[in-house]
Parts: structure tokens; C-alpha cells; sequence
């Protein structure tokens, strides 16, 4: 056995270590309303522009309505197709308001209820406060990236990395049943 230090990784010179815009590159993508995220991530849509891509290029794709907005990493480029990963999908998000709208707090001992261990402060509104149940429409499944698919309560991350939308929904469906003292199937 050597009795020599493991030498440590360093990055290598000038070309690897580049202001963002310079190395990645940035491009926006307009898109008209019916476009889907499965429509940009086929490896043939954006093969008119297939000379100014690069791998590791960043495009932000939103359509013109904004119901489509997505992050998307460019893998490969070849000569009629490239492949392409989901960064980020705010597809569906909630918009908000500028100014936040007074809601009426519950009187006391009105018997509101919120998510168990998912309300308390910051953690937006949540539909049926008043009732004591959270309703389906209160928990959105989205694409999150590398994460995978994911569900959120509000703007809050309930739980993310599932494989598919089912999965993702199908984990929805378990919670919504436990925060309303449901028994789940």
C-alpha cells in the first residue's frame, strides 16, 4: 500500500468552466395552443432548427395561451431528430395573484379541519377548509423532471419520483382518502 493522499478531482481548464450563456445556450420556443408536452418531446419536432441546437442547450417552451410552459434539456442532436428530457413542467400550475384575496377566517369551534400535517402556514389555501374535506380538484398531478411525476397540494410538493401518471394518481387517490378519514382501497 502506497501511503500517498487519493488526489482530488478538479475541473478541468478554461473550457469547462464557462459563464452559463456562453456553454449552454438558451432558446425560448412559442408554440401555438394545441401543442402538448408529449408533441415537443417527439425526437422530430424541432427538426427545422436541428442546426442551432447543441446537447446540453436549455429551451423553455410556452404556448401561446401559457397553459404549456416547460424546461427542457436538449441529450442528443443528430441529423433529422434529437432527444430531449423535461426539466421542469409548470403545465397546469395555479396562476396567482398579484394581490392575495382576504379569505374569511373560520369562526371557532366551526369544526375546520386542514390535511393532516399538510396545512398551517404558507401552505395556501385549501378547498373545503371550511368543511373539513379536501377535494380531488385541491391535489394536482404534474411532471416534475427528473423527479418524475409528482403531486401537489396547493403550490406545496406532497410527494414526488413516481414512474408514471397512474402511479402518481393512483397515490393521490390514497392520500385524498387519508386526509378525509376515508378507508383507502
Amino acid at each position: 500500500m502506497s501511503d500517498k493522499p487519493a488526489k482530488t478531482p478538479k475541473l478541468g481548464g478554461n473550457t469547462r468552466f464557462q459563464p452559463s450563456d456562453f456553454s449552454i445556450q438558451r432558446f425560448a420556443a412559442k408554440v401555438s395552443n394545441d401543442t402538448t408536452l408529449e408533441d415537443i418531446l417527439h425526437p422530430e419536432f424541432f427538426s427545422n432548427h436541428l442546426d442551432r441546437m447543441k446537447p446540453g442547450m436549455e429551451i423553455t417552451v410556452l404556448s401561446d395561451d401559457f397553459q404549456l410552459d416547460a424546461r427542457l434539456r436538449v441529450l442528443t442532436v443528430e441529423k433529422t431528430t434529437a432527444s430531449l428530457r423535461v426539466l421542469d413542467d409548470y403545465s397546469g400550475a395555479k396562476e396567482t395573484n398579484s394581490k392575495p384575496e382576504k379569505e374569511p377566517k373560520p369562526a371557532k369551534g366551526s369544526g375546520a379541519k386542514e390535511a393532516e400535517g399538510k396545512g398551517g402556514e404558507g401552505s395556501g389555501t385549501i378547498s373545503g377548509q371550511l368543511t373539513g374535506k379536501v377535494k380531488a380538484e385541491d391535489l394536482e398531478v404534474t411532471h416534475g423532471g427528473p423527479q418524475g411525476w409528482r403531486f401537489k397540494h396547493g403550490d406545496k410538493i406532497v410527494e414526488q419520483g413516481f414512474g408514471s401518471k397512474a402511479d402518481a394518481e393512483a397515490a393521490r387517490d390514497k392520500y385524498l382518502a387519508k386526509v378525509n378519514g376515508e378507508a383507502a382501497e
